[in-house]
Parts: C-alpha cells; sequence; structure tokens
C-alpha cells in the first residue's frame, strides 16, 4: 500500500517526490519573510491593515506547513529525500540577500537626506556639517541588527558556494 501511493505522488506533476518537497520549503520562506516585515511595519505603524496582511500571510504559511506535513504522511522517508545541505545553502543566501536590500535601502535614504539643504549647513571653513536629525534610531537599530545575519549567512553562502564552484558538491 505505501509503494502504491509513493508511486502515485513520484508521477503527480511530473515531479519526484524530493522535487515537490523542496519547492514547497522553498516556499515557506517567501511568506516568512513577507511575514517579518509586514510585523516590523505594524509595530512601528500600528495600522490595523498591517494586522490583516500579518495573519494573511501567516495563513498561508500555514497552508504550505500543512502540505508538507500531509506530504510527510505519506511518504515515510521524508528524511532521507530532502537535502540539508542545499535547503541551508538557499536559506542563507535568502538571508543574505534581505539583509542587503534593507542595508541598501537604509543608505538610499540616508543620502537622500545628506543632499536636503535643511538637513546640513556650512561651518566658517566651508566644511559641510550634518545636524543629528539626518539618521532616525529606527534606521540605525535596524542597520546594526542585519549586520550579524548579513555576515554569517553570507559567509556560509559564499563558502558552499566556493565549495559548488571547485568541487561540484555543497
Amino acid at each position: 500500500m505505501c509503494i502504491k501511493r509513493q508511486a502515485v505522488f513520484t508521477n503527480l506533476f511530473g515531479l519526484q517526490q524530493s522535487q515537490s518537497i523542496m519547492i514547497l520549503t522553498l516556499l515557506l520562506f517567501i511568506p516568512f519573510a513577507l511575514n517579518i516585515i509586514v510585523l516590523i511595519q505594524y509595530i512601528y505603524s500600528r495600522k490595523s491593515i498591517y494586522r490583516k496582511r500579518f495573519f494573511s500571510t501567516a495563513y498561508f504559511s500555514f497552508g504550505i506547513l500543512g502540505g508538507i506535513i500531509l506530504l510527510s504522511f505519506f511518504i515515510h522517508l521524508l528524511y532521507n529525500i530532502l537535502d540539508y545541505h542545499f535547503l541551508f545553502w538557499v536559506l542563507s543566501g535568502y538571508i543574505m540577500i534581505i539583509s542587503v536590500c534593507i542595508k541598501i535601502l537604509i543608505f538610499r535614504r540616508v543620502y537622500l537626506r545628506c543632499q536636503d539643504p535643511q538637513n546640513f549647513h556650512y561651518n566658517f571653513f566651508g566644511r559641510k556639517v550634518m545636524h543629528s536629525g539626518y539618521l532616525t534610531n529606527r534606521e540605525m537599530k535596524n542597520f546594526f541588527i542585519t549586520m550579524p545575519l548579513f555576515l554569517f549567512a553570507g559567509v556560509y553562502f559564499v563558502a558552499r558556494l566556493i565549495n559548488l564552484i571547485l568541487y561540484g558538491r555543497l
């Protein structure tokens, strides 16, 4: 009976067992990141639209998790099917890209504020002196919170990428 279920599942959508489980697991990263972003926006603004978006991304995440749990009931060798090295490599790359995007957004906002004449004045020697309001506490906290995430995830991702390029395996 178990072999019959596995044979039916292998031909479902033209994907093999490992491919479909990896796709579902990788799809779980997208609502996870959106959930964190919307939660941060809700904490800072306290608007009800962000609360609704938070719950909708949470429901979507629970749906994908339910699909993975149901697949694990039908596939008994789930732990042997998943490639954890690949999964952690993709997750670390995902975290690295998100933290780099956050840093780029912060740098862009600060640079635009630095160009605004309301945020600086010239001293006696003709040098530009910045006022204290061009960098907010929120931006400073976000920059320093994402720094260790970027470093640890980036190092793991780049080390595995070099291993993949040099030796052909993760």
